[in-house]
């Protein structure tokens, strides 16, 4: 039942499965979203951190 809707869900957006897929396929695009989140996240406390050092050198 569960592959059944997995496979409809893709079909909606237009993915057609040639073959069954794993849990852990599915989950591989989430993990990628997070580690870019996360890297957009240090990028900015770094952002912020340089902020902080140019003001108490003024």
């Amino acid at each position: 039942m569960i592959a059944y809707f997995v496979c409809q869900l893709m079909n909606i957006e237009g993915k057609y499965l040639a073959q069954p897929i794993g849990v852990a396929d599915l989950l591989e695009p989430i993990r990628g979203e997070r580690k870019q989140k996360r890297s957009d996240d240090e990028e900015y406390l770094r952002e912020q951190f340089k902020d902080i050092l140019r003001k108490e050198r003024v």
